[in-house]
């Protein structure tokens, strides 16, 4: 990708402090609920465990 062959940290930086630092955040973990670390997790936020057919519909 053209786009980002020249990119630098100071440039990912930059986007972060226009586009995303103090708004609300979302991130979606998939995977084995028994191999992740919830009391981990709950120092960054609430957790909210849904099953697959509550996420992904067929």
């Amino acid at each position: 990708m053209k786009a980002y062959q020249n990119l630098t940290i100071d440039d990912i930086v930059k986007f972060y402090e226009q586009k995303i630092k103090d708004k609300a955040v979302v991130i979606a973990l998939v995977g084995d609920a028994e191999q992740i670390s919830m009391d981990g997790l709950k120092k960054y936020g609430d957790i909210r465990v849904k099953e697959w057919d509550d996420v992904f519909t067929k």
